[in-house]
């Protein structure tokens, strides 16, 4: 009796509304979430990984009482779900397997809000400095998956923003350059007014705030990680775009 009743409480999908909420973190899921059904094992999750408590927190709280928060000696957080039938649904519904970080090509259309969720778990934005002027402005989405790579490219195109994609290894990067770009990227993803990743979005105000007069505003994947994220620092967040 008691399995059952867990089975029951763990049915609660919070996913499966599709609004702008689910949505964002289905898109960062999509980045840097694990999926696990192991029925070997009777093993059923699905977690999300990231060195920054105040995502994560957010998550916990979106998922609910069933989600759990382990910090690693590491620094990494991870909140993990336990539920057999939301992750075979997440899985099914949008035909992500286990192993996705170089084959991800899921079947839902993207929009800003996924693409938001994904920004935050594998995006990056900066804005470099020449001789005391703004000269360049630059984000990028990271992914190990050259088709997630060419939907992105062209559903930015469809916006009406330019991109180009330059694989680096394994991974390729979808490279976003541009004031005007840029600009209309920080406008359609925060929107909707869904979760955040805030020192993100406070690099994003920053680019286009008066408070960029004299420091360099930096959030780029492959720098200094882990660092307080401020005018003048470079962070990011982890990736899984690992083939």
């Amino acid at each position: 009796m008691r399995n059952l009743e867990n089975y029951i409480k763990n049915r609660q999908n919070p996913f499966e509304e599709l609004d702008s909420e689910a949505k964002y973190w289905i898109g960062y899921i999509f980045a840097d979430g694990h999926l696990v059904y192991n029925e070997q094992h009777r093993v059923y999750s699905i977690s999300l990984f990231s060195n920054n408590l105040q995502i994560m927190n957010a998550f916990k709280e979106f998922i609910g009482p069933k989600a759990h928060l382990y910090k690693r000696p590491t620094g990494i957080i991870q909140v993990i779900y336990n539920s057999k039938p939301v992750t075979k649904w997440f899985m099914d519904t949008f035909g992500i397997p286990q192993n996705k970080s170089c084959v991800l090509n899921p079947t839902i259309d993207l929009d800003w809000d996924i693409l938001h969720g994904y920004f935050d778990g594998d995006g990056s934005v900066r804005a470099t400095l020449d001789k005391g002027k703004w000269k360049r402005y630059e984000a990028k989405f990271t992914t190990g998956s050259i088709i997630w790579a060419e939907r992105i490219v062209k559903f930015l195109d469809e916006e009406g923003v330019s991109s180009k994609i330059k694989q680096k290894g394994n991974a390729f990067d979808v490279n976003i350059s541009g004031k005007a770009n840029l600009f209309y990227l920080y406008n359609k993803m925060y929107a909707a007014r869904t979760s955040k990743l805030q020192y993100k979005y406070d690099i994003f105000v920053a680019l286009f705030s008066d408070e960029q007069v004299n420091n360099g505003v930096n959030c780029w994947k492959g720098e200094t990680p882990n660092q307080q994220p401020s005018l003048g620092l470079t962070t990011h967040e982890g990736s899984e775009t690992r083939c």
